[in-house]
């Protein structure tokens, strides 16, 4: 009979534990979603969308007439989804076409165990492992590959390899292309071989490309025969603000009209004077441009790429940033293609 009724007992207080379990999860729910409308909200706003924030992105490699139009039209929204890895806001989840998998799917079954880690954790998490490691782990699955090619992450390996080595950067394409063509070169000065091709920094063989005038095509680069460009594959159902964001927010194409806009006053140097520049505006504390005051400079028709940088030959500079973990040593030509490839 004690056992009968310790059985109804249990069977009584069930369905209030299960009433309980119910009200806490529609909670968890709700906050979820209240979350996710959040965050869709947000990406609405980043995306161009807010008239007080900048346009949107162009594709920035075909320098065609759709891109140019793009960047000048007055909108200026152009092209969004152009992440070079496929990685799209977060609040882009919630229209997620395929009604195959949910919406999180490439995350948690590329991270496994790790899935609990938000993606600033993981990328400090990446942060520790070598070049070696980071290249298998973007072999992992399809999130990792993502992941594991945000490029602050190989920048960081590189000013640290370099650093440890006390050479300066060679720069090629993308900081990825830089660490993997170090790493080639010194596979190939180990075993001997000194075998490399000269190509442009477009990557093409000097042979076969096209004769070009410009500064920008006026260097090269010696690329070991073990090394091969990286090309991006885009991956559809990433959805990470982290990834996202980073790459929008060095990418803006900069609306035209922006710059059209001219509200300070320019005057000739040959019509200033001092007592003029002290009455008229240092007083009067207003802005003024001064025009052709270094037309006479020497430097002024001298200078360009190519001079600067057969002046320089030979010589390394020290550069840095706020945002990368150590100083590095550039020549002026890895410098100039760093500043022709690089967006950060």
């Amino acid at each position: 009979a004690k056992t009968t009724m310790t059985s109804q007992s249990t069977n009584r207080k069930r369905p209030a534990e299960s009433k309980d379990s119910r009200r806490a999860a529609k909670a968890v729910l709700k906050r979820m979603r209240q979350l996710e409308r959040d965050a869709a909200a947000r990406t609405l706003n980043g995306n161009g969308r807010s008239p007080d924030l900048p346009p949107l992105p162009t594709t920035g490699c075909d320098n065609n007439e759709d891109t140019a139009s793009a960047s000048s039209s007055s909108d200026g929204l152009g092209v969004i989804l152009n992440h070079p890895y496929g990685a799209l806001p977060h609040g882009n989840s919630l229209a997620h076409s395929d009604p195959l998998t949910t919406a999180d799917h490439v995350r948690t079954a590329g991270l496994g165990t790790l899935r609990p880690l938000n993606d600033d954790q993981l990328l400090t998490m990446l942060s520790f492992l070598s070049g070696k490691d980071l290249g298998r782990w973007v072999q992992c699955s399809r999130f990792g590959y993502v992941a594991g090619h945000h490029d602050e992450l190989w920048r960081d390996l590189t000013l640290r390899s370099a650093y440890a080595e006390r050479r300066s950067i060679d720069f090629y394409r993308k900081w990825r292309d830089t660490y993997v063509l170090q790493a080639c070169r010194a596979i190939e000065q180990s075993k001997g071989s000194g075998n490399v091709s000269s190509t442009s920094p477009s990557g093409e063989d000097e042979k076969s490309s096209k004769a070009d005038d410009s500064d920008a095509n006026a260097d090269s680069i010696s690329l070991p025969h073990l090394f091969r460009p990286h090309i991006p594959v885009e991956v559809a159902g990433v959805y990470s603000d982290t990834f996202y964001r980073s790459w929008l927010c060095r990418s803006f194409a900069l609306n035209p009209s922006w710059l059209n806009i001219e509200t300070i006053e320019r005057v000739d140097a040959k019509e200033m004077t001092a007592d003029r520049f002290v009455t008229e505006y240092e007083i009067a504390n207003k802005p003024v441009i001064v025009k052709d005051a270094t037309a006479s400079w020497p430097a002024i028709h001298k200078w360009n790429r190519q001079y600067l940088i057969d002046t320089t030959r030979g010589v390394t500079f020290r550069a840095t940033s706020g945002a990368a973990p150590l100083p590095s040593s550039f020549n002026m030509e890895s410098y100039a293609r760093y500043c022709d490839s690089a967006a950060e």
